[in-house]
């Protein structure tokens, strides 16, 4: 019983580390992309592909979104 849970434990571990190391293998693929010009260049999807990576996927891009179009509406008032 005690090297069931031992087992238990460290395979829980593992998987934890896999997914957090999934977010950022997929933030690489899609800079990786469009550096090899299979997608199309994007600065904003390259930085929140890595934002989302950071918050583990749980990014809320639609709130991004709205911050992004109103600070450039602000900065083209000023």
């Amino acid at each position: 019983m005690k090297y069931f849970i031992i087992t238990l434990v460290l395979s829980i571990t593992n998987f934890a580390k896999a997914q957090q190391n999934k977010f950022y293998d997929d933030a690489f693929q899609t800079i990786n992309n469009m550096l090899a010009d299979k997608q199309a260049y994007s600065f904003k999807t390259a930085v929140l592909s890595v934002e989302d990576a950071y918050y583990q996927g749980k990014l809320d891009t639609v709130e991004v979104n709205r911050k992004i179009k109103f600070m450039a509406n602000f900065a083209k008032k000023l």
